[in-house]
């Protein structure tokens, strides 16, 4: 029987969770965090397959945070994406390709005129 292009899971849908928190937008100074948890999981190719293509993800949790203030026409805003820069795998499957990760950690500066 031929492999099939499509990611199954074969225990259970992993455990996942997303929390975020923001201040107040209408003060003139603005923090925001989030963090997202994802389970151990197995995935392969095929709903039954032989056991040498299951491939076991192990679980990760992402965190990040943002910054920012407003004066008149601007905002800007400081963000760190990948917090404690981790390397989560987010797809695999043995034998076909290395996995898939997320980004590293990401810091940026972003600026933001109001033209109106």
């Amino acid at each position: 029987m031929p492999l099939r292009c499509r990611i199954y899971f074969q225990t259970k849908v992993p455990d996942l969770f997303s929390v975020s928190s923001k201040t107040n937008k209408n003060k003139p100074g603005t923090f925001c965090s989030d963090v997202q948890y994802v389970g151990s999981r197995t995935t392969s190719f095929d709903q039954s397959p032989p056991p040498e293509l299951l491939t076991r993800l192990d679980a990760y949790t992402l965190s990040s945070v943002r910054v920012g203030t407003r004066l008149r026409d601007w905002q800007a805003e400081l963000f760190i994406i990948n917090l404690f820069d981790e390397q989560a795998d987010l797809v695999c499957c043995r034998g076909f390709w290395d996995p898939s990760v997320n980004r590293p950690r990401t810091v940026g500066l972003r600026l933001v005129w109001d033209a109106d």
